[in-house]
């Protein structure tokens, strides 16, 4: 079995590059443009090489309440964060234009880090400057009608958590700034498709994003109270689609916001 799946992920890991290679002269020119050419360039790259790979991997993207969301309007996306695969699902599950917050270490990468300079807004967490100036990117392209994509915990973990990290106060925070709804949208099967902290443990199966019921934002919210609830809030979804399924989370995410 374990020489199947190491197999299974060095298939993965080539399909992955075989994909990536014939962009290169997309890519490099793409990076010589202005900043929103090649951001939207890099954007719909990056959607072809999610849906592609995932496909030709035996991944199967399934979205669920997609149509209950209006992504014509500027939002603010909000996922649990358990692997490096949460992007491959982003990218399948949201069809509107988003930038994401991606670490600045990954922009070293050969090739890819030029595609994902050119697709994110970096950031340097140890440095606090750094920080406050990726903030600001992300409010002026809320300002500028794009959608956001964030990961609220942070990070994840080395093994498979049951539980939600506790959340941090960046997406609320600019929730709350830019009087923009949280979207929250859960990733069920990443942490299966690939574990965290690892590239050797492939396995295909479904590829799940559920949609959930937004988190109004107005001039009272107050950032403690949202944070506290969105993270009861997801965790509860979250259970209910383990012990239940999908169908009804939507319902239920209603019931919890009215309450």
């Amino acid at each position: 079995m374990k020489i199947l799946k190491l197999i299974y992920s060095i298939y993965v890991m080539l399909v992955f590059v075989i994909l990536l290679l014939p962009g290169a002269p997309i890519i490099i020119i793409g990076s010589l443009l202005k900043e929103k050419t090649s951001s939207k360039i890099a954007h719909y790259l990056l959607k072809f090489y999610s849906f592609t790979w995932s496909v030709l991997c035996g991944i199967i993207p399934r979205n669920y309440n997609r149509e209950k969301v209006n992504f014509d309007q500027t939002n603010i996306f909000i996922a649990n964060h358990q692997s490096y695969f949460d992007p491959v699902n982003m990218y399948n599950a949201i069809p509107s234009y988003i930038k994401g917050l991606g670490k600045v270490e990954v922009t070293k990468a050969p090739l890819f880090g030029i595609l994902y300079k050119m697709a994110v807004i970096t950031v340097d967490r140890s440095s606090a400057r750094a920080s406050a100036l990726s903030f600001r990117t992300m409010l002026n392209k809320l300002k500028e009608g794009i959608s956001i994509v964030l990961y609220p915990e942070g990070t994840f973990m080395d093994v498979p958590q049951q539980e939600l990290l506790r959340f941090k106060d960046g997406a609320f925070t600019l929730s709350i700034k830019s009087q923009i709804d949280l979207q929250p949208v859960l990733f069920l099967d990443t942490v299966h498709r690939i574990p965290p902290k690892t590239f050797t443990n492939f396995t295909p199966g479904l590829l799940r994003a559920v949609f959930l019921p937004p988190i109004i934002i107005n001039p009272e919210t107050d950032l403690k109270t949202t944070k506290e609830f969105t993270q009861d809030y997801m965790q509860a979804c979250l259970n209910y689609c383990r012990e239940k399924g999908v169908e009804g989370v939507w319902e239920f995410g209603e019931s919890l916001i009215e309450k």
